[in-house]
């Protein structure tokens, strides 16, 4: 190895290192205050919060250093050929084409890495943002709730349960009042004289009301429907396992924490959307890098005219974003689960 690529690789790590705590930094803190803006997530402890915002970026990060490592390479070509180092670099017999070696012993071991953050580090980390959210919610849920205490984190506020007074061992509530506003205009109010979280013969989670009252009212127009009913049964089983009973509503959050052997098992095509997603990134990384040397010079050729920074992040992000429909497209079954592998990357290759 030469001291033109011994430098070359050195100033591209160097680069890599602060465009990916540039880019994680403000990953960090889009996640920060995307949470506390949420009207209910803004209600978790600041642990709780913390641990969700670097789960995240760990989620993120394959993307992260795809780009990072893409603008760096960028960069730094086209640093060289402003500084009129090239010149150097040509006079000395070399061309455009050593630029391949370093590049590949940069972007291998990066990819590596992106590989087994793609395969295995971060569907952990989905995971544990998942189990943390519903631990913290079945701390946070009405079983807790006290005499007189009003609960309003549901659906962007638009949910208020109240119970007069409740029974923490048997799950029961007395005197409840909910009121949930489904838009501007459409206003339900249900009260219950008893209300009790149970569960049925069938194993299922129930909510049964005694002595119910519902009232929908249509604020526009002052129209209002109401009935009444001794006893109302509410099956939650049929509400939150949509996933269990219709593969159609798959929750992709959930298959986003999926390992990579429990996707293979699974053998659906959603399942083998984010078995594409996760084999195309590492590959995204190599491809960026060999397109960044393009681009560097084509960038030097343009100099003034444009932000190379600025198109080299744009670039990346649409090669990444090329990615992700052909993942819905997938789904749709719109695209062959083989050509969704190679059309994104022939079209930067």
């Amino acid at each position: 190895m030469s001291i033109f690529q011994k430098s070359i690789i050195s100033e591209i790590y160097k680069r890599f290192v602060l465009v990916l705590f540039v880019l994680v930094m403000v990953w960090f803190s889009i996640i920060v205050v995307r949470i506390l803006g949420d009207s209910f997530l803004r209600n978790f402890p600041i642990n709780v919060v913390c641990l969700i915002s670097i789960l995240s970026v760990i989620t993120s990060l394959p993307v992260l250093l795809s780009i990072s490592l893409f603008m760096a390479i960028v960069s730094t070509i086209a640093r060289c050929f402003k500084d009129l180092e090239m010149i150097i670099w040509f006079s000395s017999g070399l061309s455009l084409k050593d630029w391949f070696s370093p590049v590949f012993q940069i972007s291998f071991p990066i990819s590596i890495i992106v590989l087994v953050f793609s395969f295995f580090l971060s569907p952990i980390a989905s995971n544990i943002i998942d189990n943390s959210r519903d631990s913290y919610l079945r701390n946070f849920n009405s079983y807790n709730l006290s005499k007189g205490h009003f609960i309003e984190p549901y659906y962007n506020n638009k949910l208020t349960f109240y119970s007069d007074s409740n029974n923490q061992i048997n799950k029961t509530f007395n005197n409840v009042f909910i009121n949930f506003l489904i838009n501007d205009n459409e206003l339900t109010i249900i009260t219950a004289e008893s209300l009790e979280l149970t569960t049925s013969s069938d194993n299922e989670q129930v909510i049964v009301m005694n002595h119910v009252s519902r009232n929908d009212f249509s604020i526009n127009n002052l129209v209002m429907k109401s009935f009444s009913s001794e006893k109302c049964i509410l099956y939650l089983d049929h509400l939150n396992s949509v996933r269990t009973r219709n593969e159609n509503f798959i929750n992709k959050k959930v298959l986003k924490g999926y390992s990579t052997s429990s996707l293979f098992s699974n053998g659906d095509r959603v399942s083998w959307s984010y078995i594409i997603w996760r084999i195309s990134i590492p590959i995204a990384t190599l491809n960026l890098a060999f397109l960044g040397i393009s681009l560097g010079v084509l960038c030097t050729k343009y100099d003034g005219k444009f932000n190379y920074i600025l198109i080299s992040m744009l670039l990346g992000l649409f090669y990444i974003n090329m990615i992700g429909l052909c993942q819905s497209l997938v789904i749709k079954e719109q695209l062959d689960i083989y050509e969704s592998l190679i059309y994104p990357h022939l079209l930067f290759f």
